[in-house]
C-alpha cells in the first residue's frame, strides 16, 4: 500500500503540529494483510513552509521530505473548511461540515454520525489519538479507544495529559522557564492571540521537554506504555 502524503493549503501564523493519531492492528482479529494507518494533522501550517514543496528558503524538514518522496503527494488539495475543528470532523466523517452540524469550533458531532474510528475499531483495529483533538465536549472521543490528550488552553483539571507530564519534568530537572504554554481555557487573556505564552511561543525548554516532541514520542510509542 502507497503512502499518501497531503500538502495542504491553508495560511497560518505557526508552524506546530499538535494532533497526530496513529490507529494501529490489534493482535487478533486483524489480519496481517490489513495496513496499520497513521493519520497526522499539523494545526495552521503553510504548505510552503516544507523543504520538499521547494518554498521555503532555509526550511529543513527532512523526514518530511523523506516521507513526500516515497509518497503519492495530493499537491492540490484543499479543506472542507478553513476553520480547524470542522475540517478535522471531515476528515472523521467523510462528510462536509453542514452535514456533521461542526460547523465552527466548540460545537458537538451529530449524535446520529459514526466516525472512521468507529469503523475501523468494529473492524478490529486498535485506535488512538496523542495530541490535540478539540471535540465537544473535550472528554468525547468518538472512537478513539486510546487517547493523550493536549490542547491549546491546559491547566491541570485533566484537558492536557502533557501539562502535567512537563510540570513534573521542569520541577525534577530545576529548569525555571520563563515562556511555556500557561493559558488557561477557561480565562485566556485579553491579548491571548499575540501572547508569548499561548499559541505562538519561544521554548525556554530542551527539544525534549516541548509538546511537538511529547506528541511524537507517545505517537509512535507501544499502545498503553
Amino acid at each position: 500500500m502507497e503512502n499518501l502524503a497531503l500538502q495542504g493549503n491553508t495560511r497560518a501564523w505557526i508552524l506546530v503540529v499538535f494532533l497526530l493519531f496513529m490507529l494501529q492492528g490489534c493482535e487478533t482479529g486483524v489480519s496481517e494483510k490489513q495496513p496499520n494507518f497513521i493519520i497526522i494533522f499539523d494545526d495552521q501550517h503553510n504548505s510552503r513552509y516544507m523543504g520538499w514543496t521547494g518554498q521555503g528558503e532555509g526550511i529543513k524538514t527532512p523526514h518530511i521530505d523523506q516521507l513526500a518522496s516515497e509518497s503519492v503527494a495530493f499537491t492540490n488539495a484543499y479543506s472542507s473548511c478553513p476553520v480547524c475543528a470542522p475540517a478535522r470532523h471531515s476528515v472523521y466523517t467523510g462528510l462536509y461540515p453542514s452535514q456533521h452540524g461542526v460547523i465552527h469550533n466548540d460545537l458537538p458531532l451529530k449524535e446520529e454520525i459514526s466516525t472512521l474510528m468507529d469503523l475501523l475499531a468494529e473492524n478490529g483495529y486498535t485506535t488512538g489519538n496523542v495530541g490535540k483533538m478539540h471535540f465537544a465536549p473535550y472528554n468525547e472521543r468518538h472512537g478513539f479507544q486510546y487517547v493523550l490528550n493536549h490542547e491549546f488552553f491546559a491547566d491541570g483539571s485533566g484537558i492536557s495529559h502533557f501539562r502535567p507530564w512537563l510540570e513534573r519534568e521542569v520541577e525534577q530537572r530545576g529548569i525555571k522557564a520563563e515562556r511555556f504554554p500557561q493559558c488557561s481555557k477557561t480565562d485566556p487573556p485579553g491579548d491571548w492571540l499575540f501572547s508569548v505564552n499561548s499559541l505562538g511561543f519561544e521554548y525556554d525548554l530542551p527539544l525534549e521537554l516541548t509538546s511537538e516532541h511529547w506528541v511524537s514520542d507517545n505517537a509512535i510509542a507501544p499502545t498503553g506504555s
